[in-house]
């Protein structure tokens, strides 16, 4: 039974903090249920003002068709009373990969990119598949209104107008869902189950004589009848799977920032009090449970008979086992209990719904209850155990030893920490190719700029990448750098080593009399090394970026370290090999934060050192509101450190990340560094480069053994 089949006397939830609601429940169903009709002063007073003001209204939505038709639906709601809006499509991986949602990170990689842009400020209201969004609350976000629920079933579209029951024996039913699998299984254990992803279009595509275009390799597909009829497909009326529905499927989510309260007002009008409280308790269930995307568990709750009755049930993924378990609280307790809540939070200033916390709290007891009955003995509902890595039917108890067909071998043990269900990694990541883009579907923050080398290797990973930078340069002591000028030109050094592309930057700005830049006047500085180069001063460059700001400057190195840039490297290189030598003199301009390794080598196999500081980082005044929400969220799924400083600078700025974030460094120092700050480091890339960083990412991440 769906809210809008409640009968006009069944009693609503509504507590003491709901019932100043400048529009009841009844009315925001009437709004809902009829998009597109224009703003009427007569319905509301404050449409024609509201109408009149400056104010549009954002609203954020993946690019899908589906996506963008139910949030339009959300955005003729919010015109009808009054509000300007605006649609603004956002691009999240899950839209363009054709991974399957497993290899993508989960549900939440269609939420992350969302989130985000509705953190940065780019969108006011961010709409979703409530059944997609990740359990964990988000800081500074809110769901300000929940519209009335779809139609939850789960529908069978066959082919040749079949059913379940008419499909021949072993014929190849599509879906992605590991829940609709084991529902499916459960009732046919002879039926072949196929992994797909797509838009519906892709996936009723593959039902053999549905499109002739399509790739018809399937006897049936399952698919939500909400998201069928939301687009007005003929096959939203196809026969219903007999099967618990996921958690929230049929509705959606309305999202804003918490600090929004002209629009948190606005959609009260349009939050429907009877879904609200079901679909917070069903998915409450997979909170307990700690279930990510690929746990087999599905709930549904309903308003009747003066009760909030929720009923759960877990799987195995061959569907052979199950437990399912209801449970009831009456109107009347709901609400006395939400009242009480309410006055105990009123007290201590709590910002949580005190009727979704009683929701909530149904949910997790029958997930306790759940885990009590047996779930975790026949589902693998923790992220940490071995999943298997497509939904072929798996060897059954019931079945003899020789008839393995359709049996898929389970993958090597993935460890997945469950922490990072939080923002949108709720699945494993199984059977996944990832040699071309191995970091699909995942969030990485880089304190650098948007437009850094580094940035575009990692998005062409397939990373959804976050640059900002967290320190300033700045020039230092520029009396002894002007001097170190003169003395190069003059070519009083044996050797100029560069540890940094800064380092050149630095120079540069400092020969042309200018503050530091990233894009400085490099003329001046190409003529002191012309003169120190006539006068045979070499040069020596620590890494390949570092080599590449050298040669731009017409100092190509005769010593350079690349694959493995570190100091230590660099330092041996000039004591063994062709470069050995003794008693030479040196300059290593660098920064002021810089390891002295290099400098104190040198001098003790007898070289003449000067070290001069040209240059140090320090941590910006602010950043963007959105940078420290997602980094207090866990957002990010990883943070990639390329220098001490910027690790110093995160923990100054921004504190310690989320349990959920993984920490990727540059080398060593910059682990220690990172260290010394109170950070845990899950991995250092291997090598000083793009290449390494992926690496390393793919290790912290749990994506390589």
């Amino acid at each position: 039974m769906t809210t809008s089949d409640l009968t006009p006397t069944a009693p609503r939830l509504t507590t003491a903090s709901q019932r100043t609601s400048p529009t009841p429940p009844e009315r925001a169903e009437a709004i809902v249920s009829q998009p597109g009709q224009p703003a009427d002063p007569d319905l509301d007073p404050d449409a024609s003002a509201q109408s009149s003001g400056e104010r549009i209204i954002r609203l954020g939505t993946r690019s899908s068709q589906l996506a963008l038709t139910q949030s339009e639906t959300v955005a003729e709601a919010l015109r009808h009373i009054g509000l300007t809006v605006e649609i603004v499509p956002i691009h999240t991986q899950g839209d363009v990969n054709p991974a399957s949602l497993k290899s993508l990170g989960g549900i939440g990689v269609f939420a992350a990119a969302l989130r985000l842009a509705l953190l940065a400020g780019d969108c006011d209201v961010a709409v979703h598949s409530f059944k997609d969004l990740p359990t964990a609350p988000v800081p500074g976000l809110t769901i300000g209104a929940v519209p009335p629920r779809a139609d939850y079933a789960d529908v069978l579209v066959c082919r040749d107008e079949l059913d379940l029951a008419s499909l021949p024996e072993g014929a190849r039913v599509g879906t992605g869902s590991p829940r609709r699998a084991a529902a499916l299984l459960a009732l046919r254990p002879d039926l072949k189950i196929v992994d797909i992803r797509g838009n519906v279009g892709t996936r009723l595509g593959r039902v053999r004589g549905i499109d002739p275009e399509g790739a018809g390799d399937l006897d049936a597909v399952v698919l939500a009848r909400a998201g069928l009829a939301r687009l007005g497909s003929p096959w939203a009326n196809a026969p219903a799977l007999p099967a618990l529905p996921a958690p929230a499927q049929g509705a959606l989510a309305v999202e804003i920032r918490s600090d929004d309260e002209q629009l948190a007002d606005a959609l009260a009008r349009l939050d429907d009090a009877d879904t609200r409280a079901c679909v917070m308790a069903e998915r409450a269930v997979l909170e307990g449970l700690q279930a990510g995307c690929a746990a087999p568990v599905g709930a549904h709750a309903t308003v009747v008979d003066s009760a909030l009755a929720l009923t759960a049930r877990v799987l195995s993924l061959d569907g052979a086992r199950e437990v399912e378990l209801t449970s009831a609280l009456s109107l009347d307790a709901f609400v006395d209990r939400a009242n009480k809540e309410s006055e105990v939070d009123s007290m201590h200033d709590s910002s949580e719904r005190t009727a979704d916390h009683v929701a909530r709290q149904l949910g997790l007891d029958l997930a306790h209850a759940l885990i009590d009955a047996g779930a975790r003995e026949i589902a693998d509902l923790s992220a940490t155990k071995p999943l298997r890595s497509s939904h072929e039917p798996p060897a059954r108890k019931d079945r003899s030893d020789s008839d393995t067909s359709g049996v898929t071998p389970p993958p090597s043990e993935v460890n997945i920490d469950s922490n990072r269900m939080r923002w949108g990694s709720d699945g494993p990541q199984l059977n996944v190719d990832r040699e071309a883009k191995p970091l699909v579907g995942r969030t990485v923050f880089l304190p650098r700029e948007i437009n850094d080398h580094l940035t575009a290797a990692l998005t062409d990973a397939g990373a959804h990448v976050h640059a900002h930078p967290l320190t300033r340069t700045v020039l230092r002591d520029m009396f002894h750098v002007k001097h170190a000028l003169a003395q190069i030109e003059r070519g009083s050094y044996s050797w100029i080593i560069i540890t940094s592309v800064r380092t050149i930057k630095a120079l540069a700005a400092a020969a042309a009399g200018e503050p530091y830049s990233d894009y400085p006047n490099y003329e001046p500085l190409r003529t002191v090394i012309q003169h120190a180069i006539a006068s045979g001063t070499q040069f020596a460059a620590l890494g390949r970026k570092t080599t590449e700001a050298c040669e731009r400057v017409g100092a190509s190195p005769t010593v350079s370290v690349e694959k493995h840039a570190t100091a230590e490297d660099l330092l041996a290189a000039f004591t063994s090999g062709p470069a050995c030598q003794y008693n030479a003199r040196a300059l290593i301009p660098a920064s002021a934060l810089a390891r002295p390794v290099l400098a104190d080598g040198l001098a003790n196999q007898g070289w003449i050192i000067d070290r001069v500081d040209a240059y140090t980082t320090e941590p910006l005044d602010s950043l963007p509101a959105h940078i420290g929400a997602g980094w207090k969220a866990g957002l990010f799924d990883a943070v990639v450190f390329t220098a001490g400083s910027n690790a110093r600078a995160a923990v100054e700025l921004l504190g310690v990340p989320a349990a959920s974030t993984r920490v990727v460094t540059f080398g060593e120092p910059s682990a220690q560094a990172a260290t010394d700050a109170g950070l845990h480091v899950n991995a250092i890339a291997p090598t000083q480069d793009a290449e390494g960083i992926i690496t390393a990412l793919q290790i912290a991440l749990n994506d390589k053994e």
